[in-house]
């Protein structure tokens, strides 16, 4: 069941690639400060902004709650990469198609936005015509998904975690506009306070 989860994942990781790569410098601010002056310096600062966000896997964290509770799978980038992809105007909209509706998309997508930040780790920008490597993720990708049911199995974040989901599909279908724009030894530190 696994690997067939897998390859699913692969099938649709093209078209989250796709919105993944136009949203995410704008949405984790992978961009140099003007204080930059050379293409070198440029480059360190992308880099170490991506991995940053990588380590420790501080891309799936949102702003705390009004509890003072950590919101995990909450990034506003990921909002914005997930309603992109499913509702987008083209033909090939995830909302178009009933198959994709059934499956597990959000730990694809997650997995996406992990490949490229690590592509923004390893070169600071993405190169022309590159791919994110799911192979070499897919450790990322089961470390995840394990998390991310561990986040829904709490008594706390679970709930807080599916009304989050719920609003961001009622954002997506109600025409909600956004701004346009792991190593080997890592782990997911999901905080569950």
């Amino acid at each position: 069941m696994r690997v067939g989860e897998w390859n699913l994942h692969g099938q649709v990781a093209g078209e989250l690639c796709a919105v993944a790569q136009g949203h995410l410098a704008s949405e984790y601010d992978l961009h140099a400060l003007s204080s930059a002056k050379t293409k070198g310096e440029w480059i360190k600062v992308v880099k170490d902004k991506a991995e940053k966000l990588a380590k420790g896997f501080l891309f799936l964290q949102g702003e705390n709650d009004s509890n003072g509770k950590t919101s995990n799978f909450a990034h506003p980038g990921l909002q914005a990469i997930c309603i992109a992809a499913f509702y987008h105007s083209g033909s090939k909209s995830f909302h178009n198609h009933p198959k994709f509706k059934a499956a597990l998309l959000y730990s694809a997508m997650l997995l996406v936005v992990k490949g490229y930040l690590d592509i923004y780790r390893e070169h600071g920008y993405v190169p022309e015509h590159s791919q994110v490597p799911l192979i070499k993720n897919k450790k990322d990708y089961f470390i995840m998904k394990t998390e991310l049911q561990r986040v829904l199995d709490h008594p706390y974040h679970g709930p807080k975690l599916d009304d989050m989901l719920e609003q961001w599909a009622e954002d997506g279908m109600t025409g909600f506009e956004l701004d346009k724009g792991a190593g080997e030894d890592e782990e997911c530190k999901i905080v569950l306070n």
